[in-house]
């Protein structure tokens, strides 16, 4: 058990997630299903981990695919991107 305001941390390394606000669980689920629970995250005061919200804007212009479950770390991200055309 570890309890952390670090969200990036989190879903990188847990197994699962419990989020708390005002000493209440808002919401529990496995760790990779947290880029699901945007509305829980905003109310307890957290944001989607940099690496969900960077794939996000990614997969917006067509640089990585929308269809593949967002990756849970940096090296997960890069791995999966296509070698972009050289200029």
């Amino acid at each position: 058990v570890l309890t952390t305001h670090d969200v990036d941390f989190a879903y990188r390394w847990a197994d699962d997630i419990h989020l708390l606000a005002a000493g209440r669980c808002l919401a529990s689920f496995a760790a990779p299903d947290l880029p699901r629970h945007v509305l829980s995250l905003r109310t307890a005061g957290q944001p989607l981990p940099a690496v969900v919200a960077l794939h996000q804007a990614l997969a917006a212009y067509g640089l990585a695919s929308r269809k593949a479950a967002p990756p849970r770390s940096l090296d997960a991200l890069l791995a999966t991107l296509s070698p972009l055309p050289a200029r």
